[in-house]
């Protein structure tokens, strides 16, 4: 997508008035949610409308989140029996 405005100041400033930089590494299916959060925080000026950042991606983030911690859980509490079945019978 072209942004008209942002290579018209581009040009006119140069390339030392512009900041490129990460603001946080995530995984893909969490980019989104960063995206729109970072740009309702920082308001950034190039980027257009500031979308807000949607209920369901909320959702989903913390959906994902709670599965990726319930298998932790779950692996966790394996080798806690396997611990507990080795002392028992060793």
């Amino acid at each position: 997508m072209e942004k008209p405005e942002l290579q018209k100041d581009w040009r006119r400033y140069g390339e030392d008035d512009f900041e490129f930089k990460v603001l946080r590494f995530c995984a893909g299916f969490n980019l989104r949610y960063y995206e729109s959060v970072w740009i309702a925080k920082l308001a950034p000026h190039y980027n257009g409308q500031r979308p807000q950042v949607e209920t369901h991606i909320r959702i989903r983030h913390k959906l994902e989140n709670f599965i990726v911690y319930c298998l932790i859980g779950f692996i966790a509490c394996c080798f806690l029996i396997a611990a507990l079945i080795m002392i028992v019978n060793p």
